[in-house]
């Protein structure tokens, strides 16, 4: 709105002014017109703030030559074991968990990682996992995505609105399911990391859902999250 608006722009005049770009390495077919904004005009107006997964000579070079580079480092042993004694309600699931860990070294490394390392005892907690059962990084990252596709459905309806076949949890996974193939076959195999509107498409053609769905549907779904 005005005043907030008015706020910021005082700020930036004043000097005082943080702003935050987080995920660059999302920014899709976006990247290169972003960091040329980022050197020619925010560079010179603002106190700029970069977050970025890893990505091969993007950020290294000229447009970024005045920023000094951080790196968030991954949790060691000893970290990843208090995180995982604060979450879990007990010694046994402590070990329980743990052992799962040392099992499995994929998902031991996924771990290092304080964000996956939340996501996977989100996972483990919520899917009844402290009995044992074995857990991956494929369940790991299934039952995630299914809980933030029940979300997105289930807050699609509080909102009063009937919930279409397009919204659906399940609609939605396959609908992924099918992009993520379509992607990752693109550059003979190399992949691509962004999802444009032709990729969509035939992502939705290729999943034959039992109804119609368009891209008109899709792009709902992105306006909601």
């Amino acid at each position: 709105d005005a005043p907030a608006l008015e706020l910021f722009e005082l700020a930036r005049q004043q000097g005082r002014l943080l702003v935050l770009l987080d995920g660059f390495d999302e920014a899709g077919h976006l990247e290169r017109e972003l960091a040329t904004q980022i050197s020619t005009m925010l560079n010179n107006e603002v106190f700029l703030i970069v977050t970025s997964r890893e990505m091969s000579g993007v950020l290294s070079g000229s447009d970024f030559s005045r920023f000094r580079t951080v790196r968030v480092k991954e949790l060691n042993e000893v970290q990843r074991k208090q995180v995982i004694e604060r979450r879990l309600p007990s010694s046994e699931a402590v070990e329980s968990f743990c052992t799962q860990l040392t099992l499995n070294p994929a998902l031991c490394m996924m771990t290092r990682n304080p964000l996956l390392l939340n996501v996977t005892l989100s996972v483990y907690e919520s899917s009844g996992d402290l009995d044992g059962r074995a857990l991956n990084r494929g369940r790991v990252y299934g039952l995630a995505l299914d809980g933030m596709l029940h979300n997105l459905e289930k807050k699609h309806a509080s909102s009063g609105l009937a919930v279409s076949e397009g919204i659906r949890a399940s609609s939605l996974r396959a609908i992924l399911k099918s992009l993520a193939f379509e992607a990752h076959s693109q550059r003979e195999g190399r992949g691509i990391r962004d999802f444009r509107r032709p990729l969509v498409e035939k992502a939705i053609r290729s999943c034959r859902l039992s109804t119609d769905f368009s891209i008109d549907e899709w792009e709902a779904v992105e306006d909601s999250i």
